[in-house]
């Protein structure tokens, strides 16, 4: 499935001594799309130096907690504890403060990559009572759109930092935290359709700021198209096409609050042929304008 370039977005927060009473706090969050045969990190300079200290000799530790979740694409990951263990899309691993580790996309695939650096004494306490391992790092849970909400939520928090964004990343954390563990324990029980439907839904959230053809999406899961509308319908009460529109939709209200975008930068942030076009559906499935939306959200804060 051709998903476009290569790009990388990250932040590195701040937080204060009442973030630290919340007992979890977030140092950083971030997404990359990594294409085949691109550089790992892909621009070195946009990192703080501690967090590359001897990337390139395999050995990097950190002073926090990440968790990282892989929605696409496969690579490797290795920790002086764990040895090399090799990931694929749909693959949580988290990272330990002090542990040596590394980790990359295979050349041949790229991945696309989530994550967020965490800490405080709640993630301590996780690990002293054992749901936290740092010699069972790897959790193959496979693709979630509700992780994938969560990570991208927790970059947007980061993006805005508006007054207690540490509390809601902390928040999210613990959710992504619950969400890995949950789905780890119960990923034997679900049904083959209820698998198809949340990994057709978690390609389609991940691809939410690019186009898709949904023939490529049923391709991928190995599913006759015709058969896989027809599931997706019948579990979601909208087809494929028009729920990935409604995902789009979705996104473009939470970015018109941010008065610093345009409507035009909104409508090609999220791929739709031109800025017309975007405010013709938006209208269809808001009976608003993005103006008229905009304008009204600002009215009721």
């Amino acid at each position: 499935m051709n998903t476009g370039r290569s790009y990388s977005h990250s932040r590195y927060l701040t937080y204060s001594e009442r973030d630290r009473r919340w007992e979890i706090y977030a140092t950083c969050a971030g997404e990359s799309h990594i294409m085949p045969g691109s550089p790992h990190p892909l621009v070195p300079g946009d990192h703080p130096k501690q967090y590359l200290k001897n990337w390139a000799q395999k050995g990097r530790s950190l002073h926090e907690f990440q968790v990282l979740y892989i929605s696409s694409g496969k690579g490797v990951f290795t920790s002086r504890i764990t040895g090399e263990i090799p990931i694929k899309k749909g693959t949580v691993f988290f990272l330990y403060p002090g542990i040596s580790h590394w980790y990359a996309p295979d050349k041949e695939t790229g991945w696309h990559e989530y994550w967020i650096g965490f800490t405080g004494s709640y993630p301590e306490r996780l690990l002293t009572a054992g749901f936290l391992d740092p010699e069972d790092p790897v959790f193959h849970v496979g693709l979630h759109a509700t992780l994938i909400e969560d990570f991208q939520e927790a970059l947007e928090t980061a993006d805005r930092q508006l007054p207690g964004f540490q509390v809601r990343l902390g928040a999210l954390v613990m959710n992504i935290i619950a969400r890995t563990l949950s789905y780890s324990w119960q990923k034997h029980q679900e049904s083959e359709t209820e698998i198809i439907i949340e990994k057709a839904r978690a390609i389609l959230e991940d691809n939410i700021k690019r186009n898709i053809d949904i023939h490529d999406v049923s391709a991928e899961l190995g599913i006759d198209y015709y058969k896989f509308r027809h599931v997706f319908k019948e579990y979601t009460g909208l087809s494929p096409y028009q729920y990935f529109l409604q995902l789009k939709i979705n996104k473009a209200k939470l970015l018109l609050e941010d008065d610093g975008r345009s409507i035009k930068e909104i409508a090609f942030e999220l791929n739709f042929e031109n800025p017309y076009y975007f405010s013709r559906m938006f209208k269809k499935k808001t009976d608003l304008s993005p103006q008229a939306w905009r304008e009204g959200r600002n009215c009721s804060n």
